[in-house]
Parts: structure tokens; sequence; C-alpha cells
């Protein structure tokens, strides 16, 4: 599995263009700037439907360092000013969930409990999504813990879950998201750790 790392990609007025994204590769792209190319955004939906591509993972475009967008064979996650959704385009099981971490680390103290509380709704109560921190992601979490949404659709609740790392650590938290369907979506509004 390889990959790659590109920094300050500039996309303008491109009518033929190609990045090689090769299976079984994540291509990461720091600093993206179109140039008026909506269309290479499209490029990168359609390209990260081949199944056999990990994803293509774009942050700092036009830059703003706020905008992450994540595409892959399974849907996309598209998190801008502090805003993310999750939108799968396959129908999916739990045991092949869309899930991505979100941008950014929170660093939590050895042995103090920490409390996420999320505001997030969904688009359909056939889609079972939420957050989560996988196990062996942290010292001392021997499984997932989840905050899932419950409520109906279209309706925002605050979902909080906790945990306790048995050491210093720096914890990334997941978006994850499955269903029958292949237009639901999961938004994120805001998290809090305490």
């Amino acid at each position: 599995m390889g990959g790659a790392l590109v920094y300050g990609l500039d996309s303008a007025n491109n009518t033929a263009y190609s990045l090689g994204i090769g299976p079984g590769t994540m291509t990461n792209i720091i600093g993206y700037i179109t140039s008026g190319d909506a269309a290479m955004i499209g490029y990168f939906t359609v390209a990260s439907s081949d199944p056999g591509i990990m994803g293509v993972s774009i942050s700092g475009i036009n830059g703003d360092w706020t905008d992450h967008r994540y595409y892959c064979n399974r849907g996309a996650i598209l998190t801008t000013g502090g805003t993310s959704v999750l939108s799968p385009t396959l129908a999916l099981d739990q045991y092949t969930a869309l899930e991505r971490p979100l941008p950014g680390v929170m660093e939590c103290l050895a042995d103090t409990q920490v409390t996420i509380t999320a505001r997030m709704k969904r688009s359909n109560t056939a889609f079972s999504c939420g957050l989560k921190i996988p196990a062996y992601s942290i010292p001392g979490l021997t499984s997932d813990v989840i905050g899932a949404v419950t409520e109906a659709a279209d309706t925002y609740e605050n979902v909080s879950f906790n945990f306790t790392p048995t050491e210093t650590c720096g914890v990334v938290l997941w978006s994850f998201g499955y269903g029958t369907g292949t237009t639901h979506s999961l938004t994120i509004d805001s998290i809090t750790a305490v």
C-alpha cells in the first residue's frame, strides 16, 4: 500500500488533467488552489469511486484552512468552518461503515475522565451514525467508545460519551455511518471536551 502527499496543488482552468492515484493508495493534498477550476473537485469524487483507491484527502482549499474534504469509494466527509458532513454513496453495513477521523487532535491527561459532547443530526433514521474513538487508538482503550445519534431525522441532539486514557495522549475523534440508503448524511455542528 502506497500513497502520496502533495503540497500546494494549483489547478487552473484545466480541461485535461490527471493526478495519478493508484490502487490501494491514499492521497493527501495540503494547500489546494482551484483558481476557478471546480471540475477538479468533481474529479476527486469520480476517481475515489474506484474501489481500489483508499481515498483522497484535501485540506486548505483556496487558503481556507477550515476546509477539509475526504472522498473515498464509499462516500465523502466534508468539514468547513467547524461543521462536518458525512455522506455515504453506497448501502453499507456495520462491517463496511464509512469511517474517517475528524480534523484535529485533543490532548487528554492520564487517568482523567474525558466527556465528549457533540451536536449532531442525521437525515434518515435508517442511517446508523455518530462519533467514536476506535479501540486501541489510545492507551487503556480496549473497545470502541461510541456516541450514536438516536433522534428522529433532521433533529439535532447532543450526544455525549466518555473515556479515561491510562496515559497522557492525543485523541482523534472518528465519524462513522452505515445504512441501507445511498443519500443519507450525518451533520456534526459542534464538539466539546471536558
